[in-house]
């Protein structure tokens, strides 16, 4: 089975070209089969941006790719004063697509570690609670110490 490529113009916020960004793509979860002949699809691609911000990555098409439901998680490093890193989750299907064509979850900062303690872990899970202010019904939450 052929494959497809995927590709992007990466800008900074004032829409010019940035050349050189680094752009790592990984299969996730990994690793990953070819379906046709279970030989192991690559585990990360790497490529950088031309002068004029543009790059391409040709890819094994998901449907072709054991187990199912992997994905590929982008990343474009771009530089913080032009916007920061990017991160983006795409199906890579029959046809070469864009990057955005391609995506199946929007982009999202990285959310700082919380310690789970009990009242957050009461108002995150819902620890239920009937009129006379009784817990009736408890969950166990497992502590552990982020380093």
């Amino acid at each position: 089975m052929p494959l497809s490529t995927i590709h992007n113009t990466v800008t900074d916020l004032d829409g010019t070209p940035i050349e050189g960004a680094p752009v790592i793509i990984r299969l996730r979860p990994g690793p990953g089969f070819r379906v046709d002949d279970f030989v192991e699809v690559a585990s990360e691609e790497r490529t950088t941006t031309d002068a004029s911000g543009f790059w391409d990555q040709p890819l094994e098409r998901n449907a072709n790719i054991n187990p199912s439901g992997t994905y590929y998680e982008v990343e474009e490093q771009i530089p913080a004063r032009a916007g920061g890193t990017r991160l983006w989750a795409v199906l890579v299907g029959d046809i070469d697509s864009s990057l955005l064509g391609a995506l199946v979850v929007m982009p999202s900062a990285r959310a700082a570690p919380v310690t789970l303690t009990q009242p957050i872990g009461d108002a995150r899970y819902g620890a239920q609670v009937d009129t006379d202010r009784n817990v009736t019904a408890r969950r166990l939450y497992l502590r552990t110490t982020v380093k």
